[in-house]
C-alpha cells in the first residue's frame, strides 16, 4: 500500500495502474468535489480533520510524519495525502470543440490551458506527446483540479492525433503567432472544431 503510493511519483506507473497520488487537503477536496474515487487518504497520525467525513471515514490511514514525507517525496510534511482512480477518465467522446496540446512542455501552462479551457465548457483534450500525464502535481494545482472532471486521450505522435481528428471529421485549427489572420476573420465550417496549441519555443 505505501510502496505502490511512492511508485506513484512515475508517470509509467501512473499510467499502468491508472492511479495517482494527490497531495493535500485542497487537491483531496478537488477530488472529492469531482467524485473521482478515492482509493485510500493518508494522514499524520493523531489528526481528525476528516474523521467527520463519513463517505472517506474508512480510507483514512493514519501515519507518522516521516512514512508521509516518504510518500510524497519531499522533505516537508504534506499532511494529507491520497491515492485516486482516474480510470474514467482516459478516453474521450466525440464533441464539438476538443483542445490539442502539442508537445507543450510546461505543466503549469498545461494545467493553465485546462483550466481555461474550462471557463468555456470544453471538456476534452488530447495530448500528443507519450510522455503527457494529467495528473501529475503541478498540473492539478495549475487547472485547481479541473483535470479531475475532464477527459483525456493520448498519443504517441501528432500524426496520430491527425489521424484520429480526420477520422472523426473535424476541422483542424492550429495557433501561431505569425497567422496572417486573427480568429475573428477566419472562416469557419459547422464541423466539430480541433483547436491545436504547439510548444512555448517552436510551436506547433
Amino acid at each position: 500500500m505505501i510502496v505502490e503510493a511512492r511508485k506513484l511519483h512515475a508517470s509509467s506507473f501512473r499510467k499502468q495502474h491508472k492511479k495517482a497520488l494527490i497531495y493535500g487537503m485542497e487537491q483531496l477536496q478537488w477530488a472529492l468535489k469531482a467524485n473521482v474515487e478515492v482509493e485510500r487518504i493518508f494522514i499524520k497520525e493523531g489528526d481528525k480533520t476528516l474523521s467527520h467525513n463519513l463517505l472517506i471515514k474508512d480510507k483514512i490511514i493514519e501515519l507518522s510524519e516521516g512514512i508521509l514525507k516518504k510518500i510524497s517525496g519531499t522533505k516537508y510534511l504534506v499532511p494529507y495525502l491520497g491515492v485516486i482512480n482516474f480510470e474514467n477518465n482516459v478516453n474521450i467522446t466525440n464533441d464539438n470543440f476538443i483542445v490539442v496540446l502539442d508537445n507543450i512542455i510546461d505543466l503549469g501552462n498545461i494545467g493553465s490551458i485546462i483550466r481555461t479551457s474550462k471557463g468555456f465548457s470544453i471538456n476534452n483534450f488530447i495530448m500528443s506527446h507519450m510522455d503527457y500525464d494529467p495528473y501529475q502535481r503541478k498540473i492539478i494545482d495549475a487547472s485547481r483540479g479541473l483535470v479531475f472532471n475532464s477527459d483525456f486521450l493520448i498519443k504517441e505522435k501528432t500524426d496520430d492525433v491527425v489521424r484520429y481528428l480526420k477520422k472523426h471529421n473535424y476541422q483542424i485549427i492550429v495557433t501561431s503567432p505569425h497567422a496572417k489572420k486573427l480568429q475573428s476573420q477566419l472562416p469557419l465550417s459547422s464541423k466539430p472544431i480541433a483547436l491545436i496549441i504547439g510548444n512555448e519555443s517552436s510551436g506547433v
